[in-house]
């Protein structure tokens, strides 16, 4: 239960024209950078890999030529135990970064339809691990 002492929580409303937005938060502003951090990478196919990737690759499009950038900054679980129990199976483990990043940016190309995204996302890491319950 809530404390009632608390002011409510403001609750979210559509956006209106007679709304002033701000230039340093307007996203729609192609030469802003964009960074985008998320705790799941594909092949790892939940919301918390896909929702974000796709929404960075969307952002993406039209950014570099207008001086911006999006990045999105995924987990890199580098042990192969962690990454089998993730991922599932050997045929979905991935030595390097590198070849992480090429998956992704294949799915991309390949299953999201997003050439141009596929190319111009930029996509950074850290390191992660996965932790068993007690």
């Amino acid at each position: 239960a809530l404390d009632k002492s608390l002011p409510p929580i403001p609750k979210p409303r559509p956006v209106t024209p007679a709304d002033t937005v701000l230039p340093h938060t307007n996203i729609a502003d192609l030469s802003k950078n964009i960074w985008i951090v998320t705790t799941g990478a594909l092949p790892w196919m939940t919301g918390t890999s896909v929702n974000p990737l796709l929404r960075a690759a969307y952002l993406s499009t039209g950014r570099n030529e207008a001086g911006g950038s999006v990045t999105i900054v995924l987990p890199w679980v580098e042990r192969a135990e962690d990454q089998k129990k993730i991922y599932g199976g050997e045929e979905r483990r991935f030595e390097r970064k590198e070849d992480q990043e090429e998956y992704i940016r294949n799915w991309l190309r390949e299953t999201a339809k997003m050439e141009r995204a596929s190319v111009e996302l930029r996509i950074e890491w850290y390191t992660a691990w996965q932790e068993g319950l007690e």
